[in-house]
């Protein structure tokens, strides 16, 4: 066991980093008995001090450096020629730092380990730009974002309720989206929605469906290509002229650096909707709701594990329909309000140690949605042409839609 017999010096702390190279230093200045010098052989080592950690957290690799001390023989101690001796370990992370070295639970160790993590701390905090790519949080939560609106707006394009037992149908997806700023960007896609519903009885309808899009986003420093396939259920319940729509979506989200080495990974997104609606007398139906959206990204990085958010939002706005013969023709306004505004949030899980960030260029939490339809009803087959547009603050999206239903 090791006996301090000199009084404790002082640490000091040094970062030399760049990414993969990132290396921490820490500074033990204690002087450390390990035999008293009156019974040490010639040779034999007495005492160690001036103890250096260089630690690489990338790496689990640790090289430690002490000056050591050697007995005369004769009572008295010299410092070894050799010194300071390296010696070599692996697998070391801050929690079985202390262990791997063979000094598990000695205070002094652990005040380096603590010293050395306040250290990793830091770093991460000012160069957590350069492990995770957080162009990729933003852009993954915009176009995930979208691509739910898009299946809801699909499934509820409108405010009249299927008269009919049982239908199928399916809508096409045209997108593009603009972003400028910090992280600017700029999105094609192409898409399908396709569902089933199914009238319980004359005030309830539920459904199920699956959607697919495929979107190009060009963003420095490549293209990147988003495949998304999502799952959902929905429901309309209308007893009367007030109606409630509620969606539910689970998406599978993987994507891919077209040109570039940068690290490719998937997204696993939940999102749900609940709209109540009140049809007047005059073919306006005024609406407000609510968006839930949680999302996790996982990069296939080393360094970045995961990023996590959740937020929601409220949306009020107005829907508008008239009938010409067997022509309907829609629109709808709506406001969109981030409650949490959750777009500069973001979690990462660095090594397996949480972080929590804000990212410098977010969206504006007030935002604007409008709509447009026409549908067409040829015995038992409903066509629908649609076309829909997101704003915000430097944020722009566009959706075009074709729309094919059967009532059997």
């Amino acid at each position: 066991m090791k006996k301090i017999i000199f009084g404790f010096i002082g640490m000091f702390c040094a970062i030399s980093a760049h990414a993969v190279d990132l290396t921490l230093i820490s500074y033990d200045g204690n002087m450390y008995s390990v035999m008293d010098p009156a019974y040490a052989s010639a040779g034999q080592l007495t005492m160690v001090s001036d103890i250096y950690y260089y630690y690489k957290p990338f790496e689990r690799s640790l090289v430690l450096t002490q000056t050591e001390w050697l007995g005369d023989g004769n009572g008295q101690e010299y410092q070894a020629p050799y010194s300071p001796s390296e010696f070599y370990y692996s697998g070391i992370t801050f929690e079985n730092f202390d262990k791997e070295i063979g000094l598990e639970g000695d205070e002094f160790v652990l005040q380096n380990v603590a010293d050395l993590k306040n250290q990793f701390d830091n770093w991460v905090v000012n160069n957590v730009s350069e492990i995770a790519d957080l162009s990729m949080v933003s852009v993954s939560r915009n176009i995930v974002k979208q691509h739910n609106i898009d299946i809801y707006n699909s499934v509820f394009s409108n405010t009249r309720f299927n008269k009919d037992k049982f239908s199928v149908w399916g809508t096409t997806l045209f997108n593009s989206m603009n972003k400028s700023g910090k992280y600017d960007y700029s999105t094609n896609g192409l898409g399908v929605v396709l569902g089933a519903d199914l009238r319980l009885s004359d005030s309830i309808l539920i459904g199920a469906g699956y959607g697919y899009s495929n979107v190009d986003i060009n963003v420095n420093p490549s293209d990147i290509l988003f495949d998304t396939s999502s799952v959902f259920l929905y429901s309309k319940w209308q007893p009367n002229k007030l109606y409630v729509n509620g969606l539910v979506a689970y998406n599978f989200v993987d994507y891919e650096h077209m040109d570039s080495e940068l690290n490719n990974g998937d997204v696993s997104a939940l999102f749900a909707s609940v709209m109540v609606g009140y049809k007047t007398g005059y073919g306006l139906s005024p609406e407000i709701g609510i968006r839930y959206t949680n999302i996790e990204l996982n990069q296939n990085s080393e360094y970045l594990k995961k990023s996590k958010s959740d937020f929601y939002s409220v949306v009020a706005g107005v829907a508008y329909e008239h009938a010409l013969g067997d022509f309907v023709l829609g629109g709808r306004a709506l406001v969109e309000y981030d409650v949490t505004q959750p777009d500069n949030k973001v979690n990462l899980d660095v090594l397996g140690y949480k972080y929590n960030f804000e990212i410098e260029d977010t969206e504006r939490p007030l935002g604007a949605e409008f709509g447009v339809w026409v549908g067409y009803d040829i015995n038992n087959v409903n066509l629908q042409l649609k076309y829909d547009i997101s704003i915000r603050s430097d944020f722009v999206n566009h959706t075009g839609k074709l729309s094919f239903g059967y009532a059997f």
